[in-house]
């Protein structure tokens, strides 16, 4: 499968980073980039699409990715989030930027975002596993997924 991630995408289309999107243009629209990414910019199958964890945020977003396939929520702590956006949050971490105390900031978006996590019914806790295990259970899950579709 062809792997996409949608913040990349983003970026290259709007030839900025999505920090800068932020900046100039607002979260509102940069949503609205993530909408428009998510319902006719990427192939209909055959692909991996990585999606930020605000995309949630927006209005009929979570039934609007569950129709173009297999959602999977991956989960993980405040604390592991903090230590895997050390190097690059002043880039592609908008929402962390400017915040004087990033592993609050960071708590503050689980907090107003678990109800609409906890909506997708697969989930992957992260926390101390490795790339490759997180893999193997993203398989699993949507290879069960895909026999229950075809049933």
């Amino acid at each position: 499968m062809r792997f996409l991630d949608g913040d990349i995408e983003i970026s290259k289309k709007m030839g900025m980073s999505i920090a800068k999107v932020v900046e100039n243009y607002g979260e509102s629209y940069f949503r609205k980039l993530e909408q428009a990414f998510i319902e006719s910019e990427h192939p209909a199958e055959g692909c991996v699409v990585a999606c930020g964890g605000g995309i949630l945020t927006s209005d009929g977003m979570l039934e609007q990715l569950e129709r173009k396939g297999v959602l999977i929520c991956l989960l993980a702590s405040a604390e592991t989030l903090l230590k895997r956006t050390e190097e690059d949050y002043i880039n592609i971490r908008p929402l962390l930027n400017g915040a004087s105390n990033r592993l609050e900031r960071i708590k503050e978006l689980l907090t107003k975002r678990i109800s609409l996590y906890n909506a997708v019914r697969l989930k992957i806790v992260t926390d101390d596993k490795a790339v490759d295990e997180v893999v193997g259970e993203a398989l699993e899950y949507y290879r069960s997924a895909i026999c229950l579709k075809e049933t």
